[in-house]
Order: structure tokens, then sequence, then C-alpha cells
């Protein structure tokens, strides 16, 4: 069994970008768990622990989109917090532009991925990049305030992959491996 989850990573550029601004906010504040550089990607469907043959059917269901999918230019702006800034849990990044079209392509996957018999996601899904995760809950009046003011600059690039992950869980932090990657346009 493997630890996967389907995901676009943005590129190096936009995840220092995005590592600059996590360095702000961890000035701020205390009990967050702020997401590596490395591993900040938008997540499309965790699948959890799934069998070598469930990876190849994932793998076949985000090749066969790539190939009738284009590629789209993306923007991320916006931080903001789940359920809310006053009461953050999750701390994210939001899709700005170019939201409409990765929906259609989580959507669309989202449909390949049940009728392949990978099952339903647990959660509908939501444009966004997790950016941290806050330990212990509760009023922090400087962080709501930041999550607020904050947007990020550099937040462009182009979606023009899927990525199949392998996530594998140390007392350090996760460990991500691409699996598969799938390339819009590019014939297999």
């Amino acid at each position: 069994m493997t630890r996967t989850f389907a995901a676009i990573f943005p590129p190096l550029e936009v995840r220092t970008a995005l590592s600059e601004l996590v360095e702000k906010l961890r000035k701020l504040c205390s009990g967050v768990k702020w997401v590596e550089k490395e591993n900040m990607h938008l997540t499309l469907r965790f699948f959890g622990d799934i069998t070598d043959e469930q990876v190849e059917t994932a793998t076949r269901c985000m090749k066969e989109l790539s190939q009738i999918k284009s590629a789209f230019g993306a923007r991320l702006v916006t931080v903001g917090a789940f359920p809310s800034p006053s009461r953050a849990r999750v701390i994210w990044v939001g899709v700005d532009e170019g939201k409409e079209k990765l929906v259609d392509i989580a959507t669309t996957l989202e449909e390949r991925f049940a009728k392949a018999g990978l099952g339903q996601a647990d959660k509908s899904f939501s444009p966004h990049l997790t950016i941290g995760r806050v330990r212990i809950p509760g009023k922090n009046p400087e962080l709501e305030e930041a999550i607020r003011a904050l947007t990020l600059s550099q937040g462009e690039f182009m979606i023009d992959a899927l990525t199949l992950t392998k996530s594998e869980l140390t007392p350090r932090g996760p460990i991500y491996s691409p699996l598969a990657v799938a390339r819009f346009g590019v014939p297999e």
C-alpha cells in the first residue's frame, strides 16, 4: 500500500515566494506547522493508502485527462484560513486567476477516478495551497490581521502537469516522491 495523492506542484520560483510569505507569518505566531518549500502543492485528490494496481489506475486517469486538456496560467494571491482568519486551523494561499480551469480539471479528474473504481473524494475541491496548519487553534489577533492583510506577489505560473505523488510520513515531516507525471498535451 502506498500513501498517495494527485497534485500540481508550482515551479521553484513560486514556492520560493510562498516560503518568503511563510517567513513573514512565522514571525507572528508559534504553534503552526509550516509546509516546507519542496512540499508546497495544490492537492487535487488525496487517496490515502492505495494498492499498486490503484496507483496504475490513477496514473492512467491522469494521463488520459492530460491528453485532452491544455496548459493554462494560474496566479496565487490571496492569503486565507479555514474555517476563518479569526479561528484559523489551516492557513492557505488561494488560486485567484485560473480558478475556473483548475476547478474544471479537478472535477473532471474526480469523475474519471470515480468511474475507474477509485471511490469518491472525502471533500469537494477547493482551489488553494496549504502553507500551514495551526496546532492549537485559538485567538491570535496578529496572525488574523496578517492573514487579512498579506498577499502573495510573484505567484504566477503555468499549470502544465499533474503529479501522482507518494507521501511517506516521517518524524521530521512528510517526504513526497513523484510516482507519475502527466503533462498536458504531451503524447505518451
